[in-house]
């Protein structure tokens, strides 16, 4: 077994050339000319958290876009309408672009018109949401609820708006993406979408391990489903107006 987690270049056609490797799992979204360079290998190969669709692939993931629109959806529940989306680097057919669509379409159903200024693209680490959160308050908005398009994000955005003098959930709500373990420890817990990630690499093992059984299998995707994590970091509006 080999794990790499450097860039991606075409150096790991030779790698899978040389090593005989039988077969190989990919995780998030790579340039078109590698998943040409990758086919060439001919070997079982399962993408996870991709929206490649090349029909040569095996893939994992989640509704992105549906986990989004729960999230946003939740908020808008509680009485929210002046709503901002954290996220990173937005990729056309990426995971956040998918994010970004479910976020869209929660807004467009409950009749709020969609502002491109309320959404702060970044990266997707601790330091990048205290960044946003500083950047919101600065802008003064009036914005009452954030979507994150993941906890990390959400966390730091949390450290963010209190070192503003901000308070989570009584002046911003925010819902994060992940459900990572951490979550349900900090104060207020963070509201977040769940999505059970081990299962993904269980679930691309045993397709990649059926795929080297049986050279002749024909293209299968695994979409995982998501839930809501209800906790204390969305605050409920209705009736305050």
């Amino acid at each position: 077994m080999i794990i790499s987690a450097t860039d991606v270049n075409e150096s790991y056609l030779t790698l899978a050339k040389e090593r005989n490797l039988d077969g190989i799992i990919v995780i998030g979204m790579y340039p078109d000319d590698f998943y040409r360079q990758m086919k060439k290998t001919q070997i079982p190969i399962v993408l996870i958290d991709s929206y490649c669709n090349d029909h040569y692939y095996h893939s994992i993931r989640i509704d992105d876009a549906y986990g989004s629109y729960l999230a946003t959806n939740h908020v808008i529940g509680y009485g929210h309408k002046k709503i901002a989306f954290f996220c990173g680097q937005i990729k056309e057919n990426g995971v956040i672009k998918k994010r970004l669509c479910g976020y869209q379409q929660a807004l467009e159903e409950a009749g709020i018109p969609y502002d491109s200024t309320l959404v702060y693209e970044g990266k997707v680490d601790y330091d990048s949401g205290i960044e946003l959160a500083r950047k919101l308050c600065n802008e003064n908005k009036d914005v009452t609820a954030v979507v994150a398009t993941a906890d990390i994000l959400a966390i730091g955005a949390m450290k963010g708006f209190y070192e503003q003098g901000v308070s989570v959930p009584n002046d911003i709500s925010i819902v994060g993406f992940d459900d990572l373990e951490i979550s349900k420890y900090l104060t207020p817990g963070l509201t977040t979408v769940r999505q059970e990630i081990s299962q993904k690499g269980e679930k691309a093992v045993e397709l990649l391990l059926d795929n080297i059984q049986d050279a002749d299998m024909t293209k299968r995707e695994v979409i995982i489903p998501v839930s809501l994590s209800r906790r204390e970091s969305v605050r409920d509006m209705r009736g305050e107006e």
